[in-house]
């Protein structure tokens, strides 16, 4: 079985009650390339400005399905192409319109998929896995995002305590303990020479053909085969041989394996870490080398706890280095080229010093990491092959954010796991989020069913609900996460989902006792974001970019939430602590003293001129602003007229891009 690149053409059903588009023409293109044995495709990939999907090759098979998750569908075989097997266009009606499907096997569906031939007896053949990427995603990137969620998984299941790793400031994540580890392998280190330089040995006994003036053991089936073929010239004689492979060496193949997924996993994890932070100090000292007011000394304090950081990730990607370099050296050496064993207690790791104290270390080393049940395994694996990673990995850091900013996060690692081996899915899902802070308390919901004012379906992604202590009413944000490279598209393609996922949820969602206050598009184009996109009613709609290593768009989505929406000034968008504002003339001047981080609420100087009965909260950070920023400086565009302190226009189009008019 063979995955290609296929453009299929198409034409609407003649019958107006099928639902399958009617196939024209076919076209092959190219075989899928291959990452560590399964194909790659990357959506949205033109030939010729035709928009591709996936084709399968296979000419015996009597059916083929494409497994997504808990979800399959099946695909139909070519009329022109009969060794090629696809997923046609699909129809149905919606308040009386036939609405033709926007996604297609390969073509706009991004995830794991597991792709399975039948023969006539329905009895599978074949099997391929294909990961159909975002297109400007690399392979790479799909597996930090991976690696991540499983990260992220384990910072809400295991309550590690400080002592047992480095936490670091700037996430609030206890890290996984590298100076033990590091310390447990120079103690392996002898014992697994002494195992390499002298291996203990079984002996196996099998038969080999000798000449016979070669033989010198005669057996009594030697004897036999010379006796009635005495004129053979190679006899078969029993001989004993000295073999290494043994299953104690596949119980610390299989040992070594997971301690160097662990170390890839937390080094890939931590270099993201390490990109996001690298981005954000640099910001800073930007802002810093402009900035002439009394705030120097925090901002400083800012830039040298980011650095304390930045610091702490550095050494630590020279320690995982050290350490994946002598787990590697033991995997190279010829005797634990075998296949990796569960790990037992056998004779020989009780009876045998070397292989004995090996053992112990590396349970030691297993043991850094906490142990999860078997069904949270299988939770967290799913999750990780998910066809929705993206939204996954996106609820995962959006939890994360609460959780740093202090609201208690405590349930839903257990709320998430038993929704999954409930329904095999965590669509519908939701959690309360209680300020830890007495700040009011959230709930957050994973794509909800709700029913809108015209009583149509509506599935917004994330919704987020806030109520402030003693309130009656929830605030209502929704979020909706998209693959597409916007900046590579039509306007019209970007306005439509804009209108659809964003303004519509805004216009539609009505729940009692409850305000709907913004809707946001998240996406994976780094060259489109813009905080305000209909001015007329401020920050109702907008969009933004957030992908592995840059969370900074992420960060100020919240900050905007707690600050503006929420109208907690009050609270440190790095710690979540409460800080006493202190005025000063016409502005509130906040500063986290434990943080170093400042921020100021201001009033927009043009406002008498140009918009007197429409005032907002002009709030400016040092950096990550969701008001667009000048240059570094401690100055805003109004997001109301869009002018900055000395009264310059900004124009932005749909993409968040400075346009001259």
């Amino acid at each position: 079985m063979k995955l290609y690149e296929i453009y299929v053409r198409e034409q609407e059903p003649v019958n107006r009650t099928s639902p399958i588009y009617l196939e024209l023409e076919t076209k092959v293109i190219d075989e899928l390339p291959k990452e560590k044995h399964q194909y790659v495709m990357k959506e949205y990939s033109r030939e010729n400005n035709q928009l591709l999907q996936i084709g399968v090759e296979s000419l015996e098979a009597k059916r083929i399905s494409v497994a997504m998750g808990n979800k399959s569908i099946e695909l139909v075989r070519s009329k022109n192409r009969p060794e090629i097997w696809y997923e046609p266009s699909k129809r149905w009606i919606e308040n009386g319109f036939f609405i033709r499907s926007e996604s297609r096997f390969g073509m706009n569906a991004c995830g794991n998929f597991e792709i399975t031939a039948f023969d006539e007896s329905d009895k599978p053949i074949a099997k391929q896995q294909v990961v159909v990427l975002p297109k400007h995603f690399t392979f790479q990137q799909y597996q930090l995002m991976q690696k991540e969620v499983k990260s992220l998984f384990e910072v809400l299941a295991f309550n590690r305590t400080e002592e047992a790793g480095t936490i670091l400031r700037e996430s609030q994540i206890v890290m996984y303990p590298i100076r033990r580890l590091k310390s447990l392998l120079i103690e392996l280190d002898p014992w697994m020479n002494k195992i390499i330089e002298n291996p203990m040995e079984q002996l196996e006994h099998v038969r080999t053909k000798k000449v016979q003036s070669q033989i010198k053991r005669w057996d009594s089936q030697a004897i036999i085969e010379k006796t009635i073929y005495p004129y053979r010239e190679k006899i078969s004689v029993r001989e004993t041989l000295k073999d290494t492979n043994l299953m104690e060496h596949g119980m610390i193949r299989g040992m070594l394996d997971m301690i160097k997924s662990r170390i890839l996993q937390d080094k890939e994890v931590e270099e993201s870490m390490l990109v996001n932070l690298n981005s954000d100090l640099i910001k800073r000292i930007e802002a810093l080398s402009k900035d002439n007011n009394s705030f120097k000394k925090e901002m400083e304090l800012r830039c040298s706890l980011i650095r304390r950081d930045i610091g702490i990730l550095e050494q630590r990607q020279e320690d995982w280095i050290g350490c994946l370099t002598k787990v590697e050296a033991f995997l190279e050496e010829p005797i634990f080229q075998v296949t990796p064993i569960e790990k037992e207690f056998t004779h020989l790791f009780s009876s045998e010093p070397s292989y004995m104290a090996t053992f112990d270390l590396l349970e030691e080393i297993d043991l850094l990491t906490p142990k999860i049940q078997l069904h949270e395994q299988d939770f967290i694996e799913a999750m990780m092959n998910s066809p929705h990673l993206y939204e996954v990995w996106m609820l995962l850091q959006l939890i994360h954010q609460f959780r740093r900013l202090q609201f208690d996060c405590s349930q839903v690692w257990e709320s998430l796991v038993e929704k999954y081996t409930r329904e095999k899915k965590i669509n519908g899902w939701n959690c309360h989020l209680p300020s830890l802070q007495n700040q009011g308390e959230f709930w957050i919901y994973y794509e909800p069913n709700l029913r809108g004012e015209d009583n149509g379906l509506l599935k917004p992604d994330y919704l987020i609900c806030y109520r402030r202590s003693k309130s009656d009413i929830w605030q209502v944000h929704s979020l909706d996460a998209k693959y597409k490279p916007y900046s590579d598209f039509a306007v019209e393609i970007f306005e439509y989902d804009l209108e659809r996922s964003c303004r519509r949820y805004y216009r539609q969602i009505n729940i009692d006792n409850t305000t709907m206050r913004s809707a946001a598009l998240v996406h994976i184009d780094k060259q489109s974001t813009h905080w305000n996109i209909d001015s007329d009613s401020i920050y109702k709609t907008s969009h933004f970019s957030v992908l592995p290593g840059e969370l900074g768009n992420l960060e100020i989505y919240m900050t905007r939430l707690l600050h503006y929406f929420f109208e907690l000034e009050e609270i440190c968008p790095s710690c979540g602590k409460v800080v006493k504002g202190v005025k000063d003339k016409h502005k509130m001047v906040y500063i986290c003293a434990e943080e170093g981080e400042v921020w100021v609420s201001n009033k927009c100087g043009s406002r008498w001129d140009y918009h007197r009965t429409q005032d907002i909260r002009l709030m400016k950070y040092a950096s990550l602003n969701y008001n667009n920023q000048v240059q570094n400086n401690w100055d805003v565009h109004c997001p109301i007229c869009w002018r900055d302190y000395n009264r310059n226009i900004l124009n932005l189009n749909l993409f968040g891009n400075r346009i001259n008019l």
